[in-house]
């Protein structure tokens, strides 16, 4: 969902979050995706005004500790939260809170939290091809790879 989250401006003429109404379908596919990938149900995310700039602005401080450029201490601010249920099967899940864009905080920093503990957090880069803007997870035996499969590798 991360990888998913961040490439949606991978084209620089194509930003998925530049206005109200990408945003929106970007939204309902993407939570219509993560919902089965995790096996929950969720109600669609309506985004409000103004909700696909916070997006922007969430997806570039994401995509800072992806590059390795980390986040200030002065540029912290309210990701949201998350709610934490007992599932029928017995196992602790969690769950995104809030509306629109702080749904999309609690679901990308809930995969980050997640993707850090498994160890796969290191495996997702930005791609270092000229004006790339990709991002990739890495499958390479060694975690070594600086280029996305594709364009950029050929």
């Amino acid at each position: 969902m991360v990888e998913e989250f961040l490439n949606t401006r991978a084209e620089p003429t194509h930003d998925l979050l530049t206005d109200a109404e990408r945003a929106q379908e970007w939204s309902t596919r993407a939570a219509h995706a993560w919902a089965r990938e995790r096996g929950v149900q969720v109600q669609r995310p309506e985004l409000a005004e103004g909700d696909e700039a916070r997006l922007r602005d969430l997806r570039a401080r994401v995509g800072a500790l992806i590059s390795g450029q980390g986040v200030a201490a002065a540029d912290c601010f309210d990701f949201g939260v998350a709610a934490f249920a007992i599932s029928v099967e017995g196992e602790l899940r969690w769950q995104p809170i809030g509306h629109g864009w702080l749904w999309w905080s609690s679901v990308i920093c809930g995969e980050v939290l997640l993707s850090q503990h498994m160890g796969t957090w290191k495996r997702l880069k930005q791609c270092r091809g000229d004006s790339c803007r990709v991002v990739f997870y890495d499958r390479s035996w060694n975690n070594s790879a600086a280029l996305h499969a594709g364009r950029c590798e050929e």
